[in-house]
């Protein structure tokens, strides 16, 4: 539903459309698999996404 109305709409754009389905997939695994685990070199890339992802999030819901 977020790519419906979000990235089709051009609200947010494609490349954080993969970022929200990557994490999406990795919190999956983390419900299923047995073990997840991510080092600081991924966590160091994932964060300021995540951050800039959120800002991106929160600025299209002001405008809701």
């Amino acid at each position: 539903m977020f790519s419906l109305h979000f990235v089709a709409n051009n609200k947010i754009g494609k490349q954080h459309s993969i970022f929200y389905s990557r994490l999406f997939n990795d919190r999956m695994s983390g419900d299923y698999d047995d073990f997840v685990h991510y080092d600081s070199e991924t966590i160091n890339t994932l964060r300021p996404q995540a951050e800039e992802f959120i800002s991106i999030i929160e600025e299209e819901l002001k405008k809701e």
